[in-house]
């Protein structure tokens, strides 16, 4: 174990990137496809950061077998029976 200082954070190791693809590109931007096993807090952000780098905008389209297109910021809706079986197959796999 390492000793800590009153005030600093530990680093914590940085997930992984299954897959990054590029979806557009033109002059100015690039619109990229990010698929994570582990996401971290401000993970992709960083990873763009350290590339050098800005992300304008982060949009997030699934979260784990549920996919999260066309849900407005804030709003919930109930999952289906396929996505409960989807996340109970899920969580058995990952322990």
């Amino acid at each position: 174990m390492t000793s800590q200082r009153p005030g600093q954070r530990q680093a914590s190791r940085p997930g992984k990137a299954a897959n990054v693809k590029v979806v557009h590109r033109d002059q100015k931007h690039t619109v990229l496809e990010v698929v994570l096993r582990e996401g971290k807090n401000r993970q992709i952000r960083r990873m763009m950061a350290r590339l050098g780098y800005k992300v304008r905008d982060l949009v997030r389209i699934k979260i784990g077998p549920v996919s999260v297109r066309g849900l407005a910021v804030g709003a919930y809706r109930p999952l289906t029976r396929q996505e409960v079986l989807r996340l109970k197959a899920v969580a058995k796999t990952s322990f």
